[in-house]
């Protein structure tokens, strides 16, 4: 398992930019009222957030860049069963990381549309 090492809002919004995108506000306010975490695997950021069912724990991967992200997923996969998670959950709007995810056994639960008006 790789290092895992927190890092600080400022730093994960900046490592973080391209999929930040329009929810740097949002993301900035919960990683401040530590509702969310932002941590380098290797070197690549995630931020991440906990969700909580019934029965059950989700990690939700707000954010993630960097390189290595194959081998850094590995490690996140352990932490979420650390955290006693029982699903993961991402949304991206990088088309090439449909492959990457399927090699993990991520599988497209939706697709989202949107239109300017």
């Amino acid at each position: 398992m790789e290092k895992v090492t927190p890092v600080s809002t400022e730093q994960a919004l900046k490592l973080c930019a391209k999929s930040v995108r329009y929810d740097a506000v949002a993301i900035r306010q919960l990683l401040e009222a530590k509702q969310a975490e932002a941590f380098l695997i290797g070197d690549c950021c995630f931020i991440t957030r906990f969700e909580h069912y019934e029965n059950e724990k989700e990690l939700i991967v707000m954010c993630a860049e960097g390189q290595g992200l194959l081998q850094a997923g590995r490690t996140l996969k352990i932490l979420a069963k650390q955290h006693n998670c029982t699903s993961a959950r991402m949304h991206t709007h990088r088309k090439g990381m449909q492959r990457l995810a399927a090699e993990f056994g991520w599988k497209q639960l939706e697709v989202v549309y949107t239109m300017s008006l």
